[in-house]
């Protein structure tokens, strides 16, 4: 399978960008930093909060104590239609609990006249001055120059919403007199309103008494009148039908009426009759007798019928039969001519009693007429006086009416809660303040504080740059001190730190034991296994076919890159993966003290040769196996590195590389110096390596800002000699061997 960086040349570029959102460094502050300033300026803080709480209280001191009693009214819906009394009282209303009425008695409670009552009722209870102490002689005086305005200043009236409730809150200097004036407010409210109700029941009652007499005297004048006209016209009325000759007039038309129907019904029948044949009128007659007669015919004829089918029509029984049909139609002409006449005599009849009651009607039509202008001035009269009863009778009504009603109204005002001397006082309120200045105190301190430190937000924890940078985070190297498997093993030299040795060319001979080798030494360290850690997460990034260049730097010295590249170059050789470590860091070199090697030739040396084809002999191998080592080189102070990896030879020289490993650990000097991002964009990936509490969380965002712009792909981070007792994650087992997690601490 071809290599995917088989034809890699370098080349300069436009920078690589990688996308996604990036927060500036002045939003890159997580919260977790400031609380561990907030902890070591804890101190400060709490005296900035001593300092304005003892303020706060000392304000508090020379102000006159207030005390602050309330009180509660409830307004109750009342029935101001109670019997319809709405209809007679004029100042009646049907908004009398809603929120516009409930805010007009807030301010009627305010209004100056109520005040005055108040204090005058107040003033009523103090003690005579022979009974009095001290404190009621101050109380006395207080009360005598009380006036109506320094109580409203006092006083605060507050409609609850949505309810049909109003507090009262009185504030005094003295907590019964408080108390007294909230429940006396309310009494002569209550008292007040009683009076108005009352005063308006007496006016409404006597306007209603004086209309009523008034509409009493209308109707006995219209009544007398009624009578007297009556008599001088010798009128009789037989109740509400109007007079005698009217109702005896209505009588005889009623009857004319149903005579004319009469006669009109007996005429058309009569008359019916003449013109219709035998049959007809027999069927038109519905007479009994004449039916049974035809039914008795139609026996016979269908008898005959039947015999003469069979006889002859001389045939005895023939003969018999013709007799009887004779002798019925005989008996049903007699019955038919005794119904006509009956009916003739039944028209004219009718005919004569409607010519009676027709000449009757005429007669008594004309006494109705001379009597028809007498009747309608009585009518007038009569009108008048049952228009006077009907409203004398109305006003009686509602006058009775708004009696019941005014006396069965009670008052819709009642104390929900009745005022009570406070035990304390409402102003100034020396605990609220005081608590007030105390956090007044700890927001100065908490100011004060992120001013100072402001920028001062290192890395600390794990995970804390993953809220700053695009790049992950790839692991944890716990500081090697606190590891119990290795701490009787290690020597002076703790994992990162500066080495303080003599420089020289050549180490001492063998793989040294060091930190920088805890992968090959102890093994079962949690050294080692956060470093198996890191080398899981670059796998996971990367796949397993061509080779992996990863150049390891760090923004300044002593971060422990150096440890980071050997470990981790160990990590991959216990793979069994071709694995070179190159040292880049060709200033303060160190791999080849680590392992062991001589640094006479290298790195530098294949640069300034180009010409030289065969690398192989450069790179040494290590006690490690499958392992080498391409040291720095020898270093010439008037030659400048930059320069030497700035060129075509370095990426030809990584190119051919390539070919013979399976992983190329680079170690840089620091990103102050601008080797680490020369050749950032040679290598697949950047590694940045932080110890924790020696890097700021800024500084290190704008170091992965550079290194993209550069055209580096930064893979991620590596937080270096971390204390987990620091955030409190826990601390070390006693022996790591017979624990897999951290204890609590």
């Amino acid at each position: 399978m071809m290599n995917p960086h088989e034809n890699r040349i370098w080349k300069p570029g436009p920078a690589i960008i990688a996308d996604g959102p990036r927060l500036e460094p002045s939003h890159a502050q997580p919260a977790s930093s400031f609380i561990q300033i907030v902890s070591r300026r804890k101190g400060t803080i709490a005296l900035f909060s001593l300092v304005c709480g003892v303020v706060a209280f000392a304000v508090t001191v020379p102000q006159t104590r207030l005390y602050r009693s309330h009180v509660s009214l409830e307004f109750a819906g009342l029935n101001d239609n109670l019997l319809n009394t709405r209809e007679i009282d004029p100042l009646a209303t049907g908004d009398n609990s809603s929120q516009a009425f409930i805010n007009t008695e807030a301010r009627i409670l305010e209004s100056k006249p109520l005040l005055e009552r108040v204090i005058k009722a107040v003033r009523s209870h103090q003690k005579p001055p022979d009974e009095g102490s001290g404190k009621d002689s101050s109380r006395r005086k207080a009360l005598n120059e009380l006036t109506p305005a320094l109580l409203l200043s006092r006083l605060q009236v507050r409609p609850v919403e949505i309810t049909r409730l109003i507090d009262i809150y009185v504030e005094w200097t003295d907590p019964d007199t408080a108390a007294d004036l909230a429940n006396t407010l309310a009494g002569e409210y209550m008292s007040l309103s009683t009076e108005a109700r009352v005063s308006s029941t007496l006016r409404t009652s006597g306007w209603l008494t004086q209309q009523l007499d008034d509409a009493r005297h209308k109707l006995e004048k219209a009544e007398s009148a009624l009578q007297e006209y009556a008599r001088r016209s010798n009128l009789i009325f037989a109740g509400d039908d109007g007079s005698i000759s009217q109702a005896r007039l209505r009588e005889i038309q009623d009857e004319y009426s149903r005579a004319q129907a009469d006669r009109v019904s007996k005429q058309a029948a009569f008359e019916s009759l003449i013109a219709q044949k035998p049959d007809e009128v027999t069927a038109s007659l519905r007479d009994s007798a004449l039916q049974d007669y035809q039914l008795k015919l139609s026996e016979l004829d269908r008898q005959l019928a039947d015999l003469l089918t069979t006889y002859q029509p001389s045939y005895p029984k023939v003969q018999r039969l013709k007799s009887q049909i004779e002798q019925v139609k005989k008996d049903y002409d007699r019955q038919h001519e005794g119904v006509l006449s009956r009916l003739r005599n039944e028209y004219q009849a009718a005919v004569k009693r409607e010519d009676m009651l027709s000449r009757s009607y005429q007669s008594q039509q004309g006494v109705v007429t001379k009597e028809a202008g007498a009747t309608v001035d009585y009518n007038i009269l009569k009108r008048e006086a049952d228009t006077n009863r009907a409203v004398y009778e109305g006003m009686l009504q509602k006058v009775k009416s708004y009696a019941i009603a005014s006396a069965m109204q009670p008052s819709n005002v009642r104390v929900v809660d009745p005022a009570e001397a406070p035990s304390y006082p409402y102003k100034p309120k020396a605990a609220l303040i005081t608590v007030f200045g105390v956090l007044g105190g700890v927001f100065m301190g908490l100011v004060w504080v992120g001013v100072r430190d402001k920028g001062d937000i290192n890395v600390e924890y794990p995970g804390q740059t993953q809220t700053v940078l695009r790049a992950h985070e790839l692991g944890v190297v716990p500081s090697a001190r606190l590891d119990p498997y290795i701490g009787g093993k290690r020597s002076r030299q703790l994992l990162g730190s500066p080495e303080k040795t003599s420089a020289g060319n050549v180490a001492d001979d063998g793989l040294n034991y060091r930190f920088e080798t805890a992968m090959w030494f102890c093994k079962s360290s949690l050294v080692a296994e956060s470093i198996r850690s890191i080398r899981t997460s670059l796998l996971s990034r990367h796949g397993n076919e061509g080779c992996d260049v990863f150049l390891v730097t760090s923004l300044t010295p002593g971060q422990g890159k150096t440890s980071l590249v050997s470990n981790l170059g160990i990590a991959y050789a216990e793979l069994g993966m071709r694995v070179l470590i190159m040292d880049a860091d060709v200033r303060s070199p160190r791999l080849h003290r680590v392992f062991g090697k001589r640094n006479d030739s290298g790195l530098t040396t294949l640069l300034e040769h180009p010409e030289q084809r065969d690398h192989a002999y450069l790179a040494q191998s290590t006690d490690v196996p499958c392992l080498s080592l391409l040291s720095s080189g020898p270093y010439k102070p008037g030659v400048s590195s930059s320069s030497l990896f700035h060129s075509e030879p370095m990426a030809t020289l990584l190119q051919n590389l390539r070919h013979q490993y399976d992983v190329i650990l680079i170690d840089t000097p620091p990103l102050t110096l601008a080797d680490a991002r020369i050749l950032g964009p040679l290598a697949n990936g950047v590694v940045i390596v932080l110890r924790a509490g020696a890097v700021r969380l800024d500084s290190v965002l704008a170091a992965e800002q550079r290194l993209t712009q550069d055209g580096s792909h930064v893979l991620g981070t590596v937080l270096n000699d971390w204390d987990p007792r620091s955030n409190g994650y826990g601390v070390y087992p006693d022996r790591y061997h017979e624990s897999s997690s951290y204890q609590t601490a």
